[in-house]
Order: C-alpha cells, then structure tokens, then sequence
C-alpha cells in the first residue's frame, strides 16, 4: 500500500504558506511560509525530499489555487516527471 504526501500550497505574489500532511489527514509539518521564487520553490523542495525520506512516504500529491501571476514560480519550478511516483 503507498504511502501518500499530501502538501497544500496557499500561493500568493510575495510569499507562499505550505502545510504537509499524511493521508489519514494528520499533520507532517505544521505550515511554513516560503519566497515565491525560485530560491522559495527550492527551498520547499527540499524540505518535501527530507519529509518524504524521513517519513518513507511513496507518493506526493501537491495542491495550490488555480494557476495565476500569484503561484507562477511554483508552477514554472522543474520538478522532474518521476520526482516522486
């Protein structure tokens, strides 16, 4: 059975706020605001690896509002195909 990461991201022009949690709709990491660039993109990259690693999740879902000027570097970020399948 997978294991799922669920992340929401509430996107907005300057800064974003994401929250992890798990499939049940426990929280994996409490919301965090980042940068809405690419530095910010990275940054919640990185800290979706470590969460995923460290909860030994199998799949990841990721969800934001409607594609707009607001989440524009979270949309454009190259996350790779089979980031995490």
């Amino acid at each position: 059975m997978s294991k799922i990461l669920l992340v929401g991201i509430d996107a907005h022009s300057k800064n974003n706020t994401a929250c992890f949690i798990d499939q049940e709709g426990n929280i994996v990491l409490k919301s965090f605001s980042f940068p809405n660039n690419l530095s910010g993109a990275t940054e919640l990259e990185q800290k979706i690896v470590k969460v995923m690693q460290k909860g030994s999740f199998t799949s990841l879902k990721v969800a934001t509002e409607e594609i707009t000027g607001s989440d524009l570097a979270i949309s454009l970020f190259p996350f790779p195909l089979n980031f995490f399948n």
